[in-house]
């Protein structure tokens, strides 16, 4: 029988053999389950299913009045910055409300949401989570006047921020206020590099770097790509400059290639995840000389794109090393899919299906882990167990595949 700990780390990536093990003793999981309930262990803030599968997850014990109470509690106790939570707790709940109508929970519901408008200052991420709140008044169609609610705040807070332009544009309404447009940020600006520099040093917001990297000419871009290669940069500065090469969709070429390399060792994770966003199809030359001074994510990647099978070797070496963990210090996702890319090549070395393989149970995204197991199947690299337990994947898109008949 399956440990607690066990059950747990498969619980904490989605994993369908949960399901067999409370078959055998639901009680014996029953913490395993109130942690994985209440606790948001998705990679990704979105396309991974957690809430529906942890809603599954506590169906055998036939107690959703319980559960609903526990989510409640901690959800009260959550700041709404941390968009994250909140947003996985309001979805257990939505699950736990729609195929159970007798809990009733409006009165709460519509007090949470009058007192969190009380103020005229949200956070993105406040934001985010007070949409959420309305998603889930919207799609249950609780009895809640929300609309009055809002434009009360309006009223009170004639200076409110609260942007509810995502939920405007999903359920085709009209809540959010008219809000004053950036300032373009044109190319006229500025006279060159240095002025460029000098506004990238600042704290930008990424609308702006956005709109920025959309009216950039070929002279500036280049001037981007020297401030970096200088390598006197600051972080800062340095974060903004990739964000609007990434937006700019500038083509990489082989020269602007080895420049971005040469500084990656000077990155942090973050970005060194804009840079991979950045590589996603770079071609480029790995120098012999330069094998070792590579961070084991960027010769996997350039690699993979490059591929010679002289390259396995390497590649094997340094996929087994990669730690997987939720802070992606080593980059273990950007591998992942970088493997998964790979498999979209007409010609493949099979060898690299092992390698692929090694993400199925340790990979923390069930999102990816449903193109990982599509491959996997595609080339007969699974067994009947592993399909069985894929066919309970909290990912649904991962179920269908294996639910087919096989």
């Amino acid at each position: 029988m399956m440990t607690k700990e066990v059950f747990l780390w498969h619980a904490k990536r989605g994993h369908g053999e949960c399901f067999f093990a409370l078959k055998e003793d639901a009680e014996k999981y029953r913490c395993c389950v109130k942690k994985i309930l209440l606790t948001n262990y998705a990679f990704l803030l979105e396309d991974e299913y957690r809430s529906f599968y942890a809603c599954e997850l506590i169906k055998p014990y036939n107690d959703d009045c319980f559960f609903a109470q526990l989510l409640w509690k901690k959800l009260t106790n959550t700041d709404f910055d941390d968009y994250f939570t909140v947003d996985y707790l309001l979805n257990n709940l939505y699950f736990i409300f729609k195929r159970n109508k007798k809990i009733d929970y409006t009165n709460k519901i519509r007090i949470m949401l009058t007192r969190c408008l009380k103020k005229d200052d949200f956070s993105f991420y406040e934001s985010k989570s007070i949409q959420s709140l309305l998603s889930l008044i919207i799609d249950l169609k609780v009895d809640i006047d929300y609309e009055t609610i809002i434009r009360k705040h309006q009223h009170d807070y004639s200076h409110s921020n609260l942007d509810l332009s995502e939920i405007d544009y999903c359920y085709h309404l009209n809540l959010n206020k008219p809000k004053h447009d950036y300032a373009l940020c044109d190319k006229n600006n500025f006279c060159n590099c240095n002025s460029l520099q000098l506004f990238l040093e600042q704290s930008v917001p990424d609308k702006e770097l956005y709109m920025l990297s959309k009216n950039l000419d070929s002279n500036l871009l280049d001037g981007l790509f020297k401030i970096i290669g200088d390598n006197f940069a600051s972080s800062n500065t340095i974060s903004n400059i990739l964000k609007v090469i990434y937006y700019s969709n500038a083509k990489i070429n082989l020269a602007r290639s080895h420049d971005l390399i040469a500084v990656e060792k000077g990155l942090d994770v973050e970005q060194k995840k804009l840079l991979y966003s950045i590589l996603s199809d770079a071609k480029a030359v790995i120098k012999n000389e330069d094998i070792n001074e590579m961070d084991d994510w960027l010769f996997i990647h350039l690699a993979l794109n490059n591929y010679q099978e002289s390259y396995y070797a390497e590649i094997h070496k340094r996929i087994k090393r990669i730690k997987v963990n939720y802070c992606d210090s080593d980059l273990w996702f950007e591998v992942e899919n970088s493997l998964i890319k790979y498999f979209r090549k007409k010609t493949i070395d099979t060898r690299l299906l092992k390698d692929l393989k090694s993400f199925l149970k340790k990979g923390l995204c069930s999102f990816s882990r449903y193109k990982v197991a599509s491959i996997l199947k595609k080339h007969g690299m699974l067994t009947e167990n592993e399909k069985n337990c894929l066919s309970y994947d909290a990912n649904l898109k991962t179920r269908k595949l294996f639910r087919k008949k096989r």
